[in-house]
């Protein structure tokens, strides 16, 4: 239901950080009743997510642009992978990125707030 409890919840709600039709696609495609294997590869993202978060972190302060252009990389599939709408975008974008450190430091940290609206919604879908 939606927030306001007016219907199905939809890809627009909360704040479009997830593609709800393509994760629900994926769902039925899976047909795994409790959706168990679907909360395994949600709670692996959430672990990987959070490593690439900090491998972007430290590749940036250490000036490390291919470090920084691998851990992007990954985060960038495996957001898509699970229905990311903008994630996947600004981790291409960080890929390749060549800006001072401070400009790709605020950059990841938008990433970041992101992938937390990513998260979210990923757990809300799932008790839906």
């Amino acid at each position: 239901m939606s927030e306001s409890g007016d219907g199905p919840v939809t890809q627009d709600e909360p704040d479009g950080a997830l593609d709800w039709q393509a994760l629900q696609a994926l769902r039925e495609e899976l047909e795994d009743p409790g959706d168990t294997f679907l909360r395994r590869l949600v709670a692996g993202f959430e672990e990987h997510s959070a490593e690439a978060v900090a491998a972007m972190h430290d590749a940036a302060r250490r000036g490390d642009r291919q470090g920084l252009r691998l851990a992007a990389h990954s985060l960038k599939g495996s957001s898509a992978q699970l229905g990311g709408t903008r994630l996947p975008a600004m981790c291409a974008q960080l890929e390749h990125d060549d800006s001072p450190p401070d400009e790709l430091s605020r950059r990841i940290h938008l990433a970041d707030a992101e992938l937390g609206r990513l998260r979210a919604e990923l757990r809300r879908f799932l008790v839906t």
